[in-house]
């Protein structure tokens, strides 16, 4: 009898750790990557941007897409990107019936400024060098952020 209970706890010891590991790999497989945040620019406090919308999701990870306010960091190696998007003439629109195709628009990206920021940003993406996902508040090394340029 004591050799039958020695097997059934050292079955049961095996169980158990086998669930152990397989939860901690199921917890390490799913955990969410992400190094960038996009969306709305809400406000400009010094070196800090406050960015209404949501993480950037790697390929395979596993977040949850949810609005969310965050602050981004600005330091003296981020590296700011102005885009100009340089939008179709009446005349261009007319020749289309209206439409036209986004990402066949010129585009160019020039360095750009916290000031500028300031003043005409709205759609913004930041990214960071780490994974950021779960923080509200991050470093970043590079933000993008486009304007419309509208023809004369």
């Amino acid at each position: 009898m004591n050799t039958l209970l020695k097997k059934i706890l050292f079955g049961a010891v095996l169980i158990i750790a086998g669930l152990g590991i397989w939860g901690w790999f199921q917890i390490h497989q799913s955990k969410a990557v992400a190094y960038q945040f996009a969306g709305q620019l809400q406000g400009v406090n010094g070196n800090d941007l406050s960015i209404e919308g949501d993480y950037v999701y790697e390929a395979n990870s596993k977040g949850v897409p949810e609005k969310r306010t965050a602050t981004a960091v600005v330091d003296k190696d981020t590296k700011i990107i102005k885009v100009s998007i340089f939008l179709p003439s009446s005349q261009e629109l007319k020749a289309s019936g209206g439409r036209y195709n986004a990402d066949a628009l010129k585009r160019e990206a020039t360095t750009g400024s916290i000031d500028d920021l300031k003043k005409i940003a709205q759609s913004i993406s930041v990214r960071a060098k780490g994974n950021i996902y779960g923080k509200s508040k991050f470093t970043i090394t590079e933000v993008t952020y486009i304007i419309p340029v509208y023809p004369k």
